[in-house]
């Protein structure tokens, strides 16, 4: 269930980035176009910061699904050898 659920949000980040990009090009090119200026320069104004707010946002989701995908491969590694066994018998200091 876990797996799922994080692939699930890993899709949900890239819409997510395309909406932000799409949608701050979009609002920016409206604001050009009523303040008299290029809506071309609007449009790549919006393009530039939606890009910046995007991988800030979407940027710190991925390295968390990429965190998440590496600890599952180390666990699906760790179950499949014995290199990483505990030692049969236990030795502890002696304190004093």
């Amino acid at each position: 269930m876990n797996r799922a659920l994080a692939d699930i949000l890993v899709l949900f980040n890239k819409i997510l980035a395309i909406v932000i990009i799409l949608s701050s090009m979009v609002i920016f090119g409206q604001r050009a176009e009523v303040s008299g200026v290029s809506s071309i320069f609007g449009y790549l104004t919006g393009a530039v910061v939606g890009l910046s707010i995007a991988s800030i946002l979407c940027g710190i989701i991925a390295l968390l699904a990429l965190i998440e995908n590496h600890l599952r491969r180390i666990t699906e590694h760790a179950g499949n050898t014995t290199e990483y066994a505990a030692p049969s018998r236990r030795i502890e200091p002696r304190i004093g």
